[in-house]
């Protein structure tokens, strides 16, 4: 029996408020004592944003690291399953993007993010594809739109 998409995200945002909560204990300039912390103190440390289906959660002091929902295309099965959370990895160098890389890639347009494998690099730019598609992707990504690049998979 699966854990369905509620039940995943109440995890993922129980396993950040546990962190938030170890940090602040451990950090003795913003916490003296266990009863100093207050869960704005807690809750502030984390940033959130639900967008287009996808829950998108991160460390505020350290973006280069967040936790993103899968959106509910299917384009990635079985890699990414409809209920999977991904950790991907932001502030990018052109260098830390290889192919065979699963991307997340900001469309624009109000389109919302693709989360698809890179396949081929080329002069014009990056080129993916979903695991469950049969063809590539139409666009040409520019490395400008890679907001980041998954290295972990929740199932």
């Amino acid at each position: 029996m699966g854990l369905n998409r509620v039940e995943i995200t109440l995890f993922v945002l129980g396993i950040f408020f546990g962190a938030s909560l170890i940090m602040l204990l451990l950090d003795n300039s913003k916490s003296q004592c266990y009863t100093d912390l207050q869960p704005s103190k807690v809750l502030d440390s984390w940033f959130y944003n639900l967008e287009r289906n996808q829950l998108i959660v991160g460390y505020k002091n350290d973006s280069s690291l967040t936790f993103i929902s899968a959106s509910n295309t299917g384009s990635m099965r079985p890699s990414i399953s409809d209920t999977s959370v991904m950790l991907f990895m932001r502030d990018l160098k052109k260098e830390d993007v290889k192919i065979g890389d699963i991307l997340l890639i900001e469309r624009g347009g109000g389109r919302g993010d693709l989360t698809h494998r890179l396949v081929e690099i080329t002069d014009e730019g990056y080129i993916t594809k979903g695991d469950n598609n049969n063809v590539r992707d139409k666009e040409i990504w520019k490395f400008s739109q890679i907001k980041g690049k998954i290295i972990g998979i929740l199932y």
